[in-house]
This record gives structure tokens, C-alpha cells and sequence, in this order.
């Protein structure tokens, strides 16, 4: 049950760092080698403001679409994902998080493996957040039939999951779990239960600590807390890539303004120059670490070869990718309202490479009438920034005491 306790733990911390999209960042360096300082100012002045944001609402939407793929174990598979979110956060989660910003990988490592450490973060942020996360899920026949055979437990192709977190209690809706726990139906309407005493009582394995994988992953998740992820595209960039070894081939733009909602927004546009990196020693490099991960060992000769054929063939293929991060910065608030992510790539002209490459292009035929693509795009709106917002329990919501949960856990 302790571990059991700990494992749900390390889900609960990584899910309050990710259920609100502003919570404290570290100032970044943002890279501005495509727009002029005025812009550059703007972008930065975008950070530090929505570093500021202790409440407000989002809306994200995801939808991918994969058609044709070739060696794919599926002929067209598809997901459309959406989240709303409103969110509150106290001085109180400000000052955890400003402590951690100030904290090294290491140490942050070292907090997380103590359990006693962890469970006193957790309780500080459940203590200090207040949110409502209302998803959908929705998949493909296809894509559902082979998530079920994976999983072994089969999945509709519509989810939904609704929960809210207040008052140091998180709550359910367990009529939208129905649909894929079957074995839940007995249980309906909202329930919940105090977060604490389960905190406590998984303190209580002290000894038991985390493995070096697991201390490693949600140190780095925690380190995403520091870097700017909510801020502008080029900060968030930036801060993944701070040498710039990336950030340099992509192409950012002032785009004109927009009035949207009545607030004068500042738009830019954020693409990738794939010629120039075809063509340039990052990319040979990145193709080398790729092939060694595989086991592949590779001369520099067929290594030079293998470039000269993706700088060769690699720009008839981007010719039909489309890869372009659009963002939406009110002039005079600075917050980031608005975020558009779009990659899309008609992979048609890969039937005729192969053609024309023979056994140098190892590419898979295509059977006839097949019209490869990959679509991705996902959207977000935030708004309320700094606002009134509330996060309610449902009236009907029934709490669970704790000591229920742990004699049904078998403490």
C-alpha cells in the first residue's frame, strides 16, 4: 500500500505541475535572430508576465491523423483530445516552485528520492491549487481495436474524465469513468477524498526510496517548472536549446495585428528552415546519434553518403510539410491569449523517390490509390489571466473519509 501511495503521488505532483498552463518560470534568454528588438522586448516582456499568472482558464484542443503510412500496422488512424482547465494557485505554490527554480538537477534529485521531502511538496501544492480539468477522448475505431489489444482491456473510441481539486480534497466524476471501467458502474456521481492523510501515511515508508529512473524522471519533469514552457514559442525554445544549436534554423516573423475579443494582439510566426539543415553539420551529427542508438556503426564516408542523399532528396520531401507555431501576445498585457501548432505532410512524392532511388531509397511500395499523410495540430486559448476565477465542488459531491480508502486498501 506505501508504494502503492508513492507511485500515486509522483502521478498527483507531475499532474498540478501540468494542469495549469502559467505557473512560475524562470527568465530564459530568447533567441531573437529573426525580429527586431522591439519584438524582442515584447517576447520577453510576454515571459516575465505570464510568470505572474496565478489564475485563469484555458482551453486546449489536439487532433492528430495518421493515413497510409508505409510498414504502419494500420491503414488510417486518428485522436481528438480537449481539455478545459480552470485554475487558482496561492503565494504559497509560488514560493515551492521559486524554491525549486533555485535548485540544481542534482538537489532537485535528492528531494524527490526523500519521501518525506516529496510528500511535504506535494501537500504544499495541494494546499495552494485549485483547479477543474474536463477532458475528452475520442479515437478511431481503428486505433481503439489496437489500444484494447495492447492494453488488454478493451477501450471505447469516446473517453471523458472530469475532476476537481480543491480544499486540499481532489474529486471525481465517476459517471465518466464508467464508459472504460466497467467495473466502477456500481459507483456514480461525484466522490472524493481528503489528499493529505494519504499523504501521511505514505510518509510513513521513509525508507522506502525512489530508483534512480524514477528520481530522474520527475526531476526533469519539475525542471519544465523552470523553463519557461507557458511562455512565448522562442523562450520555451530557447531555453531546451540554449546553445542555439536548433533555434537557428527556425524562421520567427511579426505578422500583423489582430484584434481578437477586443484586445489588440501581437502575432508572430515561428517555421523551419529543413534545406539549411539538411545541409548543415548538426544535422550529420544528429543522423550519426540516431543510427548509433540503433547499434548501427557508420563510417564517416557512408555517413557522408547517407547525408548527401537526405540533402539530395530531403527538400522534394519538405516541399509538402507544412511546420508553423503561430501565437497570439496582447500588446498592452503582454499575456500570451492564443497558440496555434500545425504540422502537416502529404507524403505522396514518397512513392515516386522510391521509383527513382531504386535500392538506393529502401522505401516501401505504396499499394495503388495509397495517399500517405500525418496531421497534427493543436490549438489553446487562455483567458481570465489574473482574473476572478472559481473553482467549485460539485453540490452533490460526496467526501470519502480516509479511513475508508485505506481499510478498502487493506492498511
Amino acid at each position: 500500500m506505501t508504494r502503492y501511495l508513492h507511485i500515486l503521488s509522483l502521478a498527483l505532483v507531475l499532474t498540478l505541475l501540468c494542469t495549469g498552463t502559467t505557473f512560475a518560470q524562470t527568465e530564459q534568454p530568447v533567441y531573437c535572430q529573426d525580429v527586431s528588438a522591439a519584438d524582442c522586448t515584447l517576447l520577453m516582456e510576454s515571459q516575465d508576465a505570464m510568470s505572474t499568472v496565478a489564475s485563469g482558464t484555458s482551453q486546449m484542443d489536439l487532433s492528430i491523423l495518421l493515413r497510409d503510412i508505409p510498414e504502419a500496422p494500420f491503414k488510417e488512424i486518428s485522436l481528438d483530445y480537449s481539455q478545459g482547465t480552470l485554475f487558482n494557485a496561492d503565494t504559497s505554490v509560488f514560493e515551492a516552485i521559486d524554491e525549486l527554480k533555485a535548485m540544481p538537477p542534482r538537489q532537485i534529485q535528492q528531494l524527490v528520492s526523500n519521501p518525506q521531502s516529496l510528500f511535504g511538496l506535494i501537500g504544499t501544492l495541494i494546499a495552494g491549487i485549485s483547479t477543474d480539468v474536463d477532458m475528452t477522448l475520442d479515437l478511431s475505431s481503428e486505433l481503439a481495436m489496437m489500444l484494447s489489444q495492447e492494453s488488454g482491456m478493451p477501450l471505447p473510441e469516446n473517453m471523458a474524465f472530469h475532476f476537481v481539486l480543491a480544499d486540499g480534497a481532489i474529486y471525481a466524476d465517476l459517471d465518466s469513468l464508467a464508459a472504460f471501467a466497467p467495473d466502477a458502474s456500481t459507483l456514480q456521481g461525484w466522490m472524493g477524498v481528503e489528499l493529505q492523510p494519504l499523504l501521511d501515511e505514505a510518509a510513513k515508508g521513509a525508507n522506502t526510496q525512489l530508483s534512480s529512473q524514477d528520481a530522474a524522471e520527475l526531476s526533469m519533469a519539475l525542471g519544465y517548472v523552470n523553463t519557461g514552457a507557458s511562455g512565448p514559442f522562442l523562450v520555451t525554445l530557447g531555453a531546451a536549446d540554449p546553445t542555439g544549436q536548433y533555434l537557428q534554423f527556425v524562421n520567427t516573423e511579426r505578422l500583423a495585428n489582430e484584434t481578437v475579443d477586443g484586445v489588440e494582439m501581437a502575432v508572430f510566426s515561428s517555421t523551419f528552415d529543413y534545406q539549411t539543415f539538411f545541409q548543415s553539420e548538426v544535422f550529420r551529427q544528429l543522423l550519426k546519434q540516431i543510427m548509433e542508438q540503433q547499434g548501427a556503426e557508420v563510417s564517416d564516408a557512408e555517413l557522408a553518403q547517407i547525408g548527401g542523399m537526405a540533402q539530395m532528396f530531403g527538400p522534394v520531401l519538405m516541399t509538402t510539410l507544412n511546420l508553423e507555431v503561430r501565437e497570439w501576445i496582447g500588446v498592452k498585457d503582454h499575456y500570451l491569449y492564443d497558440t496555434s501548432a500545425v504540422f502537416n505532410w502529404d507524403l505522396s512524392s514518397i512513392a515516386a523517390l522510391a521509383a527513382f532511388g531504386g535500392d538506393a531509397m529502401p522505401i516501401p511500395q505504396l499499394p495503388p490509390g495509397a495517399k500517405p499523410y500525418i496531421g497534427f495540430e493543436m490549438t489553446t486559448h487562455s483567458s481570465d489571466l489574473n482574473g476572478e476565477v472559481a473553482v467549485e465542488v460539485p453540490e452533490s459531491a460526496v467526501l470519502i473519509p480516509t479511513e475508508v480508502i485505506l481499510q478498502s486498501a487493506g492498511q
